[in-house]
């Protein structure tokens, strides 16, 4: 959970908005598919798609990640990378 000023750097800010639009984004129902009526589940991004959604290469996400991760604004789950529920 963020806690006091946190130093947050252009990309960590991009790699953030695009783990929260892209998790959304992957989960919405395609046309055509069925609906229950409930709210979708973000599916989480892998490394590799951030890199390639941000243009960042991959070491710069990977170290980026693991910071915003640390900080409680990202997490970890199977399949990737989603949002904290803080976020």
């Amino acid at each position: 959970m963020l806690s006091g000023p946190q130093q947050l750097d252009p990309a960590m800010i991009l790699i953030a908005e695009t783990v929260a639009i892209g998790t959304m984004e992957r989960s919405m129902p395609r046309p055509g598919q069925r609906q229950d009526g409930q709210l979708p589940r973000p599916r989480p991004m892998s490394r590799r798609a951030i890199a390639l959604a941000t243009g960042l290469p991959r070491e710069t996400v990977r170290r980026r990640l693991a910071r915003l991760v640390e900080i409680g604004l990202l997490k970890e789950e199977a399949g990737g990378i989603a949002c904290a529920d803080s976020f």
